[in-house]
């Protein structure tokens, strides 16, 4: 499959051949018919790829097809039946809501996100999401009961989501935290995600799973003082697509 990236100008790959059948052209072919289509039809001059560290087989035939590493991404975990310290409320001057009780707020919700994907160590203000695709991830396909605002003054300033794992019922997935850059370390991500720990433990959900760009340390520290450990490496791949230099 191939489908149109939140990166800009990028196209996300998937390809999957049998054990059985590798090494015989079939991920060869594949690819060349994916990337024609992300050229014609999607618009697209790079291909993306995932690959984990240490699965050799994905990872030789994404080098031999002319893929550069750009981004690691780290999963983490959070066992909630743990003995979890409760998390400190909000800095002074900011209030704690939930987004199902205020969806009106959900556009400037959007905007701040456009305003923290700027700034994520390893995506370089590359992401373009629409309101429209951000309300269906955030909102409409979301657990807004589990996804919480910081307001100041009545102004976002912080907000974070949460979204259900399909075949993991017991986990939920953290989506994007993000954070105004004049209420930046000063307390609102912390009580944001403790808010979030606090309701998923009462809603029965036994596990919290969160990704980060390796490079992004801030997060990465904030995750690790809320007792997540550290899983697992995805690594991200690019390469021009057809005919921009494959």
């Amino acid at each position: 499959m191939a489908a149109r990236s939140a990166i800009r100008d990028a196209a996300f790959l998937n390809i999957w051949v049998l054990p059985e059948r590798r090494r015989r052209g079939v991920g060869s072919a594949l690819l060349a018919a994916l990337a024609g289509v992300a050229a014609r039809e999607q618009g697209a001059t790079v291909l993306r790829a995932r690959a984990r560290a240490g699965e050799t087989a994905a990872l030789g035939f994404l080098a031999r097809h002319g893929f550069s590493e750009v981004t690691r991404e780290i999963e983490s975990r959070l066992d909630l039946a743990g003995d979890l310290s409760p998390g400190p409320g909000p800095p002074a001057g900011v209030d704690i809501v939930g987004l199902a009780a205020r969806p009106d707020l959900a556009p400037d919700a959007h905007a701040l996100s456009i305003e923290a994907f700027a700034d994520v160590p390893g995506l370089g203000g590359t992401v373009a999401v629409a309101f429209e695709e951000w309300r269906r991830e955030n909102v409409d396909e979301a657990l807004t009961d589990g996804s919480f605002l910081a307001l100041a003054g009545g102004e976002v300033v912080g907000s974070v989501g949460l979204t259900a794992r399909p075949g993991e019922p017991d986990a939920a997935e953290h989506l994007l935290t993000a954070v105004s850059r004049p209420w930046r370390r000063r307390g609102v991500a912390l009580a944001l995600k403790s808010a979030q720990i606090a309701w998923a433990r009462g809603a029965g959900y036994r596990e919290l799973v969160t990704y980060n760009d390796g490079a992004n340390a801030a997060m990465l520290r904030l995750n690790e003082r809320l007792g997540y450990r550290r899983l697992v490496v995805e690594i991200t791949f690019d390469r021009a697509a057809e005919g921009a230099g494959s």
